[in-house]
């Protein structure tokens, strides 16, 4: 499976992400954050920016290849997280993605993608880069 490597940078539609105060207090208490510092709804735990990413990024990938993620043995892999500002409670998050690097290896195919997540008045909250790992997959190229 070959690829079109002029679409890396291509920037996704944008998605749209609300944030509700029972999700923040429901992702607080899945993750053991104190309840206090979430339930008064000034600000998500910081992972929770992970949440809007998960909507969008993967479709990004599966465009690229004309596959689905499952299709093509995906692992995620690496996952850094930049934050400008918290992720608030009642607010609205829009959220692109664009894949930046395909790389391939003799066990698969990895690939690099940069999410950019947007407040209310398009404030930059988080950059985000992913490593989605495609087991056994063989992109063509490295790109």
């Amino acid at each position: 499976m070959t690829f079109d490597p002029g679409r890396l940078g291509e920037w996704s539609d944008t998605g749209r992400f609300d944030v509700s105060p029972q999700q923040v207090a429901a992702y607080a208490a899945a993750t053991n954050e104190p309840p206090a510092d979430y339930t008064a709804g000034v600000a998500a735990p910081p992972v929770f920016a992970l949440l809007p990413a998960i909507d969008v990024y993967p479709q990004q990938i599966e465009r690229l290849f004309g596959q689905t993620l499952a299709s093509m043995g995906s692992v995620h892999g690496e996952h850094d997280l930049l934050i400008d500002q918290p992720v608030r409670p009642g607010t609205a998050v829009s959220t692109r993605v664009a894949v930046t690097g395909v790389h391939v290896k003799a066990s698969g195919t990895a690939v690099v993608v940069q999410i950019e997540s947007r407040g209310e008045g398009g404030a930059l909250l988080n950059t985000q880069y992913a490593v989605q790992f495609l087991r056994g997959f063989d992109a063509g190229a490295s790109a």
